[in-house]
């Protein structure tokens, strides 16, 4: 399959990287803290398999368990080979003593390429996962460039993009320090099915590609049963014949399993890629491809390698399923329900909000508890609210350039794409405003301000925030709206 996007830059690592002696001496490994990516786990993953069977091969199975820690890097991390430092550092790449990072070099792939490449597995593995050229491009470029880049509509990308993924990684986000022991263990276990799955696409590619191929359905089958996981408590699961039962009844696809919880309606506001995936379900992937003016394995890598990970875990089960396995899915359940519930009272508040006009867009101001939301993207795309104003926070590290006091986020419909920014200023500082972000959903007229906290007062607060939404307006008013369809 081509893909449009990077071509290979630097050269793959010399084996002395990776043997098994250097291998099982790694102690920790270090990634960085905040939202985490499919790279920065996947590679976790991988070298979590690699040195448990580095140890195993040489019977070093008495060294303590490797730390997985999300925090900035020390210059005696940088120093020390049996440190490796993952998509954080902005450091040269060295394989010798495991740096490894992109960021300080834009011609470099994304982390988890560059653990392949440590690993001298790149060829291999992205044989059998062409999802890592998905990855390395959405890492690079971002979701909206990267759909660009592959020619796919927008709601045909975000609605392929791996649901499971996403919520596995939320329990990674919340680290800050030292990854629990049972999450170290989950990551092992992906990365060893990653790599078992490379093994059997070496030996056969073609029975391997095609056996992929026939996955199109199972990450539908994974979220229904990570529901009623999650709603039963029961841990007797078996997969018969790639068909799980629980409690000796066969579980069902994820909207079915949502139905039964009562909460079919939130997940596919919450999710809405429940709506693909169920698609694809009820057509077929080769349908749904040719709908969505695609190839069906194009349709299948959009998820990435941490979702083709995830689903690879059950690849060699028959029987009963392991423990670690019920539990890690029965997580996944719970926090499924958790955001479909989240997304029920969210929509609650967005209906008891006041709305008011400017140029026939219907505006709400958001309190400070309801942040970017699927229940307020429901909101805009049903065209119950045209624009939303919130305050939003710097983020730790971030403030030189995140000084944002109030955004006003617009139904991106509703205005004409060729607009670009304008300025004012704001005690004596000249201030960006109008940004129109092409993400092919909404657009964001964007109130950057100088940062301010709680030492400032409430008084400096109010100004700034009252200031940030009086100048939105007025560029609401000079921009030029689309009429509504409706």
């Amino acid at each position: 399959m081509q893909y449009s996007g990077r071509k290979d830059r630097i050269m793959a690592a010399n084996s002395t990287f990776a043997s098994a002696a250097r291998i099982a001496n790694i102690l920790v490994l270090d990634s960085h803290n905040g939202q985490s990516h499919d790279d920065d786990v996947a590679s976790f993953a991988t070298f979590l398999a690699e040195i448990e069977a580095a140890r195993l091969e040489l019977g070093m199975t008495t060294l303590p368990p490797v730390k997985v820690v999300r925090r900035d890097p020390t210059e005696a991390d940088f120093a020390d080979p049996n440190i490796i430092v993952l998509d954080v550092g902005k450091r040269p790449v060295d394989f010798e003593f495991g740096n490894l990072d992109h960021h300080g070099n834009a011609a470099l792939p994304c982390a988890f390429v560059l653990t392949e490449e440590f690993f001298g597995i790149k060829e291999e593995m992205q044989a059998a996962y062409p999802s890592v050229l998905v990855t390395d491009m959405m890492d690079l470029k971002g979701p909206f460039m990267t759909s660009k880049a592959l020619n796919v509509k927008p709601e045909v990308f975000f609605g392929r993009l791996s649901l499971l993924s996403l919520v596995f990684k939320a329990q990674i986000d919340r680290v800050d320090g030292e990854m629990p022991q049972t999450v170290a263990d989950e990551l092992c276990l992906i990365g060893k099915a990653l790599l078992a799955g490379v093994k059997r696409c070496t030996e056969d590619p073609e029975a391997f590609r095609a056996s992929q191929l026939s996955k199109a359905n199972l990450e539908n089958k994974l979220i229904g049963l990570a529901l009623l996981l999650a709603k039963t408590g029961s841990s007797n699961l078996e997969l018969r014949d790639s068909e799980f039962v629980l409690d000796g009844t066969p579980t069902c696809d994820a909207l079915q399993a949502a139905e039964s919880l009562g909460l079919k309606d939130e997940m596919l506001g919450a999710f809405p890629a429940l709506k693909l995936m169920d698609k694809i379900g009820q057509l077929g992937l080769e349908k749904v491809a040719e709908e969505s003016g695609v190839t069906p394995q194009l349709l299948m890598d959009i998820k990435g390698i941490l979702g083709d990970g995830l689903e690879a875990l059950f690849d060699e089960v028959e029987g009963q399923v392991p423990t670690i396995l019920v539990e890690l899915f029965r997580k996944i359940g719970q926090q499924l329900i958790s955001q479909a519930e989240a997304y029920r009272k969210d929509l609650a508040v967005l209906l008891a909000l006041p709305t008011f006009e400017v140029k026939g867009l219907r505006c709400v101001r958001l309190p400070d508890e309801l942040r970017l939301t699927p229940a307020l993207q429901a909101f805009l795309d049903q065209g119950k609210i045209n624009v939303f104003f919130h305050q939003e926070r710097a983020n730790a590290g971030h403030e030189q350039f995140m000084r944002v006091a109030d955004h006003a986020w617009v139904d991106f419909r509703r205005l004409k794409k060729e607009q670009t920014s304008v300025s004012f200023t704001y005690d004596g500082e000249e201030i960006p405003l109008l940004f129109v972000h092409p993400s092919g959903f909404c657009g964001a007229i964007r109130c950057v301000l100088p940062a301010f906290g709680p030492e400032d007062g409430e008084e400096v607060r109010k100004k700034a925030i009252a200031t940030a939404q009086a100048q939105a307006i007025k560029a609401l008013e000079a921009a030029t709206v689309v009429p509504s369809a409706s």
